[in-house]
């Protein structure tokens, strides 16, 4: 961040729902009933992002139609999807809007740089080969892959998680559990209901335009 600021930028960076000191250490606080990690929904984590945004133009901090967005892995997936967007607010029922300050300023992403991340949550957690670079559209499809189980473990012990099955728009835990038995996963409720719920509001690829 120092890079940024020597240059004259005005520059923040977050802390996702669930990490850091975010509700982490006391979930019961008053405010926290849904501060667990959402895994970088567009109604939670990216909407509380553009939020952060809204009060700096409204504070005069920031120029609102000059807004860059940059990071990597957890925070390039968070650059994406503000780029992805448009512009635009998700609210709670999956509907969009125009992306303005608590005061009524319109705010616009003018570049975002993402670094290490992905665009399909499911095609970089539980790749299936079918996501070759050669085909102009290569959503994921076809059979459930097989779970990166490194990258999961590694992703769990960082945050805090809703307990398994309290949340379907961010039941982490009830899912990770399920693959966690093993094949077969085709056909299988909870698999497809994880798997469609990330498509759609978790990875970039899965926005409509």
């Amino acid at each position: 961040m120092q890079r940024w600021l020597q240059k004259g930028y005005a520059v923040y960076s977050q802390t996702m729902r669930g990490f850091g000191y975010t509700c982490l250490l006391n979930p019961g606080d008053a405010g926290c009933e849904a501060g667990y990690s959402h895994l970088m929904d567009y109604r939670y984590e990216v909407r509380d992002q553009q939020n952060i945004v809204g009060l700096l133009a409204d504070e005069d901090l920031i120029e609102p139609k000059k807004i860059a967005a940059t990071g990597a892995s957890y925070g390039g997936a968070m650059s994406m999807a503000l780029a992805v967007l448009k512009n635009r607010v998700m609210d709670l029922d999956g509907s969009l809007h125009p992306w303005k300050s608590p005061e009524g300023k319109d705010l616009e992403i003018a570049v975002a740089s993402p670094l290490a991340t992905w665009s399909d949550f499911n095609a970089a957690m539980f790749p299936n080969g079918n996501g070759v670079d050669y085909i102009k559209d290569a959503g994921y499809y076809g059979p459930t892959g097989i779970m990166k189980e490194s990258y999961v473990q590694g992703l769990l012990p960082a945050g805090r998680y809703a307990p398994a099955g309290t949340d379907p728009q961010a039941d982490v835990l009830g899912w990770t559990a399920r693959l966690n038995q093993g094949e077969p996963y085709d056909n299988d409720a909870t698999v497809e209901a994880g798997m469609t719920e990330v498509s759609t509001f978790h990875s970039s690829y899965g926005l409509p335009p």
